[in-house]
């Protein structure tokens, strides 16, 4: 669970300098976007992951979790 919170700290500090980046050089809208969606998908997928593991692991729980997304028991 630590990891999936530093994960979105990770994802806030960089929409934080995004924004401060944006501003100091003057970036167009179009230009603000692209960068926020880009984030978005990236944040998106990473709050997606955190639901799949609660899911698999209610108590959070994710060390059996398979890199094919498969959770296999540790008794089988």
């Amino acid at each position: 669970m630590n990891e999936q919170k530093f994960e979105i700290q990770k994802s806030l500090e960089i929409a934080n300098s995004i924004i401060k980046l944006a501003s100091r050089e003057g970036w167009s809208e179009e230009e603000l976007a692209k960068a926020v969606n880009l984030l978005h998908s990236e944040l998106e997928k990473t709050i997606n992951s955190i639901t799949i593991s609660n899911v698999l692991h209610p108590k959070g729980d994710s060390s059996n979790i398979e890199p094919s997304g498969i959770s296999e028991s540790p008794n089988n």
